[in-house]
Formats: C-alpha cells, structure tokens, sequence
C-alpha cells in the first residue's frame, strides 16, 4: 500500500515594506504570548548583492486564523503592507529548493507509489461499475415482470 504523506498547508505572507514586523497572538487577560510571528522583508546584502531573505514567511492555516482573529493581520493585508500567496513565486525560489523539488517528484515517480493508487483506484471504479450495472439490469427486469403479471 502506498504511504500517505502529510503536507503542511498554509499560506506563504509576502512582507512588501522595508521594515521586520512581529505579530503577537495573546489569550485574553494573559501577558505572555502564545504565538510570536516575524514577518521580515526582502533583504539584499549591500556588499555582494546575495539575498539575505525573500520577504516571504510561510505560516500554516491554523497560524492564519490566529493572526487574523487576535492581531492587525487584516489590516495590513488591507492596506497591501503583507500579501498572501498560496504557493512561492519562481523568482524567489532558489536553485538549491527546484533541485531538492525535482529530486522529490523523481524519487516519487520511480517509486509507483501514484501508479499504485491509480491501479487501485480503477479497480475500485470498475467493481462499482459492474455492481451499478447489475442494479440497472435488476430494475429494467422488475417492470417487465410486473406487466407479465397483469
């Protein structure tokens, strides 16, 4: 059988200013933070150019809903300070990431493990087919015998 493999799911925040900013999610009536999140913008080194980060903070979907409940989230979202994508852009994406992606999806493909859940699947498919059909065929007897009858 084919393992199932658990993703993450969340959003990818796009931080569109020049300035870091922390979000802390608080419990009411409790001081300390339940959740800190920095969202940091795109930073290049000034000397050789590299990019010390992209400006995007992948937060799950559970980390979203917090921050939209307890936080200024939305409003910056509204006034375009932060921006949510679902997947990275490929222009952030660096080579090393592609690489260690198309090594995954290979080894996932010489694996069969999709093929077998397709083979599966069609044969699900087709036994539930053929039981459909029988029911048709079971039915479009019934009346016929009922007007024999009369």
């Amino acid at each position: 059988m084919a393992k199932q493999k658990e993703e993450l799911k969340g959003k990818f925040v796009q931080n569109t200013t020049d300035a870091s900013y922390a979000l802390e999610v608080r419990n009411e009536g409790e001081l300390a933070p339940v959740m800190t999140k920095v969202f940091r913008p795109e930073t290049i080194n000034g000397q050789d150019g590299k990019v010390l980060h992209n400006g995007f903070t992948f937060i799950t979907t559970e980390e979203l809903k917090m921050l939209q409940e307890k936080t200024r989230f939305n409003r910056y979202i509204e006034k375009e300070l932060f921006k949510l994508h679902d997947t990275l852009p490929d222009e952030v994406i660096t080579l090393d990431e592609k690489y260690a992606t198309l090594l995954q999806e290979n080894a996932t493909l010489k694996s069969g493990e999709e093929l077998e859940e397709l083979r599966a699947k069609v044969a699900e498919l087709s036994t539930e087919n053929a039981s459909l059909k029988k029911q048709l065929e079971d039915v479009a007897k019934k009346p016929a015998k009922a007007e024999k009858d009369k």
